[in-house]
């Protein structure tokens, strides 16, 4: 597997998870209000594509919209890991 420089930032957002593939890498966003699960790879500079969007609907639903995400994370890994 190639290690990738995976940007820290993803359209102004922090990257708060990484999961390196061979060709791309399975990354979270921290964005407020919201966390995002998707893919990102080389080209893409510093966008990432097909994105999975968490809100956090309202106060104290942090913890479910994390948790939702971290599940769905791990699902994109998967799949990513064994498409690329």
């Amino acid at each position: 597997m190639a290690i990738m420089d995976t940007p820290k930032e993803l359209n102004g957002y922090p990257v708060i998870r990484v999961e390196q593939h061979t060709d791309c890498a399975t990354v979270m966003v921290d964005k407020p209000g919201e966390y995002v699960v998707a893919t990102w790879w080389p080209e893409l500079k510093t966008c990432w594509m097909w994105g999975h969007y968490f809100p956090v609907r309202e106060v104290g639903d942090d913890r479910i919209a994390f948790k939702d995400a971290m599940e769905t994370f791990n699902e994109c890994a998967t799949r990513n890991g064994k498409r690329f």
